[in-house]
């Protein structure tokens, strides 16, 4: 948040820092597999296409499926 130019690695964060770190409307965050916390209020996707905010756990894990 106060860098906006880094990445932010997320692999050994817990449920409690993913679900701020995805509540933020700007930063950057890297993992090489699929983070999501099952307590998550909602998280923003941002893609090539936009962004899309959801609360569903199954849309964020397609997808992040579908942008590796």
């Amino acid at each position: 948040m106060y860098f906006p130019d880094k990445i932010f690695g997320i692999q050994e964060c817990g449920d409690n820092a993913l679900n701020v770190i995805y509540s933020y409307e700007q930063g950057n965050v890297y993992c090489e597999y699929p983070m999501i916390s099952f307590q998550m209020s909602r998280v923003a996707l941002v893609d090539q296409y936009g962004k899309h905010i959801t609360d569903d756990y199954e849309v964020v894990k397609e997808w992040w499926s579908n942008v590796q």
